[in-house]
């Protein structure tokens, strides 16, 4: 069943979208972390997907924060953001996030990556692959270009075992510019079910898109706080549609 996720990004211990993952350019929303994350669940998301972007820029930690969230999503919040060992991805856990989003250190440490997943399980942890204009997987914030496509990156990940796989379009994220699956397609289709997209999701036919060619779900974050998109009607579409 296609799952929706809605997307709560952490900057300076708030709320924010970025665009592109440029931090001068960060909107910031009024509200608490956990405030947004019930809200969402409450109309109808399945999953609240956390991004630490003060831990992942390497300038921060907002870990009690998660543990606030955690609180009241109650099993259905994966996190991740600045996970670059097992160390940090067990504080997540102990701070009762659900599935660790992990990507950095996968490329890093792939045995460290290898270890937490014989440790954890499949289940509690996810993938994720951000990738670039030219179809790239980068890591470290967007900062690192690694040398796979995402068609391959998505093959090696689901090959080591895991089974969770966040895909995100950098250059659209933020945007509100709709999806764009050029890129998405050339990943064949029997490995689609795997994969969480995002990126500049922001209509009812782009989520519609993502699931009628095979995807898993989609994050929603942006559209769903400057009202483009209603959480309400992005289930009705999907359960009617």
């Amino acid at each position: 069943m296609f799952q929706l996720y809605a997307g709560v990004d952490l900057l300076d211990g708030r709320v924010a979208r970025l665009v592109r993952g440029r931090v001068e350019d960060a909107v910031f929303y009024h509200g608490s972390p956990a405030e947004f994350a019930g809200r969402w669940l409450d109309e109808g998301a399945d999953w609240v997907h956390v991004v630490d972007l003060d831990a992942a820029l390497e300038r921060g930690d907002n870990t009690a924060l998660l543990r606030q969230v955690a609180a009241v999503a109650h099993g259905r919040v994966q996190a991740g953001g600045g996970v670059r060992n097992i160390a940090k991805a067990l504080d997540l856990v102990d701070a009762g996030v659900s599935r660790v989003v992990i990507s950095s250190l996968y490329f890093s440490r792939r045995e460290d990556a290898l270890t937490l997943l014989g440790s954890l399980g499949a289940d509690k942890l996810c993938v994720a692959l951000d990738f670039d204009e030219a179809g790239m997987v980068v890591t470290r914030g967007w900062r690192e270009r690694t040398r796979l496509r995402l068609k391959e990156a998505v093959e090696q990940v689901l090959s080591d075992g895991f089974r969770h796989v966040l895909a995100t379009d950098v250059a659209a994220d933020g945007t509100l510019a709709g999806a764009n699956p050029t890129t998405l397609l050339t990943v064949d289709e029997e490995l689609r079910q795997y994969m969480v997209v995002g990126g500049g999701i922001s209509s009812v036919r782009d989520l519609l898109l993502l699931r009628d060619t095979g995807f898993a779900g989609a994050v929603v974050g942006k559209a769903l706080y400057e009202g483009r998109l209603s959480m309400r009607e992005a289930v009705h579409a999907l359960k009617h549609r």
